[in-house]
């Protein structure tokens, strides 16, 4: 459930970066291009988070 929810957070992040108040002029470079990093970082954890939690429940990883 959580790797699907940073999966929307992180499409939601990416889609409002063209509207105003998120736009590059608005926030300035430095914290646009955070804004974008945080995005793309949260879109690649989603699905490692969603594997992670497949392989746990199908017993592809051993315990020690």
């Amino acid at each position: 459930m959580l790797g699907f929810v940073m999966i929307f957070l992180g499409i939601s992040i990416l889609g409002n970066l063209n509207k105003e108040a998120t736009s590059q002029k608005s926030l300035g470079m430095p914290f646009w291009r955070v804004v974008i990093a945080s995005g793309i970082v949260v879109l690649v954890m989603g699905p490692i988070n969603i594997l992670a939690v497949s392989a746990k429940g199908f017993n592809i990883l051993k315990e020690s």
